[in-house]
């Protein structure tokens, strides 16, 4: 019973939080710096009740409401993270596609929010066309921020799922040219270098 009032209290104080900031939010909507601590406060706080389905609802209207936020790719990446943890990565697809394909990139305590996009989609897509797709942005936008030596080993071996040996022996030249393929572990490829061979 104690226990059970304790928290009756605790979600008032959640809610009246939660309703402040609220308001506080529509008075700093066109601040952006300052509105995005506040959604990320909102975002905190139902990630703290587990209410996963309101805060998909609150970030998915925030970004349809306010257009011109230049933070609304951050704020659709939270949302393909949430529809993650649902086991929903069909969803979560569509959202991270949806980043790459029709917004800016931008860097989110100094990681960008397009290689986090690309990164889960790799993980998630069930379509070789599409991975192939997503590796080849990683390896042409990003060079230098992940490592080309496995991009090109994990796309030959799409390439070959797809039957497309032309440029998967044309990817696996491109891997044998990297000065450490002959040393790269492979997390799931064992012995790289003598597959590619």
């Amino acid at each position: 019973y104690i226990l059970f009032t304790f928290s009756c209290t605790h979600d008032t104080t959640n809610n009246q939080n939660q309703k402040e900031l609220f308001e506080l939010l529509e008075k700093e909507k066109a601040n952006y710096q300052s509105s995005f601590s506040i959604i990320n406060q909102i975002a905190d706080s139902y990630r703290y009740q587990n209410d996963n389905k309101s805060l998909i609802l609150f970030l998915t209207d925030f970004v349809e409401k306010n257009p011109e936020n230049p933070y609304n790719a951050y704020w659709l990446l939270l949302t393909a993270y949430t529809y993650m943890q649902e086991n929903a990565d069909s969803v979560a697809e569509y959202y991270f596609d949806r980043i790459i394909q029709n917004y800016d990139d931008l860097l989110v305590k100094g990681k960008s929010v397009h290689i986090l996009c690309l990164q889960n989609l790799i993980q998630i897509s069930t379509s070789s066309d599409n991975r192939i797709y997503y590796f080849n942005q990683l390896i042409t936008r990003f060079p230098d921020k992940v490592n080309i030596t496995e991009l090109y080993m994990r796309l030959a071996i799409e390439y070959e799922k797809i039957g497309d040996w032309e440029q998967a022996l044309k990817t696996y030249s491109l891997f044998l040219e990297r000065p450490d393929a002959t040393t790269i572990q492979i997390a799931g490829i064992p012995d790289a270098y003598n597959k590619a061979r």
